[in-house]
């Protein structure tokens, strides 16, 4: 490993080295929004941009947000259409003005810290509008950067508390469509009550 990650679990990183990307798991993300009817999606440790990428080609409104500071630089390369994800760090308290139907955030969760957890995940639930898809690596799962994974039990019970129910159908879903094998245990889908 060739680059940094910083005590709020930032990757600080001018290359793609360390990301992974699922095109299979993307387009089912596309098909899935645009069943449901989510028309404007945040992803939050959005990494290089590709599923922001994907969900924009099926005409989506898809932004990003990571804490990189060479996030815009690494973007504008993958979005090809001359616009570039945002800098945000996951670990102070965001609020967007901008209201988002869903949420996405791919493997970042284990990467804060355990004293940021919290803030972390008020952030994904307050900007989620309907759905939050969500993966977290399970206790166990090794990773460059892991410092507090979690087993789905615990997200599951900690996005309850605010304001979110499992949608275990929609969850399997997306783990049968996952070509990366993280996935299959770890990706969720949440409903707001």
């Amino acid at each position: 490993m060739s680059f940094e990650i910083d005590k709020k679990g930032r990757w600080i990183n001018s290359t793609l080295e360390g990301h992974c990307f699922d095109r299979k798991l993307a387009l089912a993300l596309a098909r899935f929004f645009k069943k449901h009817g989510q028309k404007k999606i945040v992803d939050l440790g959005c990494g290089p941009g590709w599923y922001v990428r994907i969900l924009r080609e099926k005409n989506l409104v898809a932004k990003g947000y990571d804490g990189n500071p060479y996030t815009p630089d690494i973007t504008l390369q993958i979005l090809a259409d001359g616009t570039h994800c945002e800098v945000l760090d996951l670990s102070k308290k965001i609020i967007f003005e901008e209201k988002f139907d869903s949420v996405l955030s791919l493997e970042v969760g284990e990467h804060i810290p355990e004293k940021y957890e919290y803030i972390y995940l008020d952030n994904i639930a307050k900007n989620a509008t309907n759905y939050v898809v969500l993966s977290w690596a399970i206790i166990g799962q090794s990773g460059s950067g892991h410092v507090n994974c979690r087993n789905n039990e615990y997200i599951i019970a900690q996005m309850q508390k605010r304001g979110f129910v499992f949608d275990k159908n929609s969850s399997s879903y997306f783990r049968d469509r996952a070509s990366l094998p993280w996935f299959k245990n770890t990706i969720m889908v949440f409903i707001k009550t």
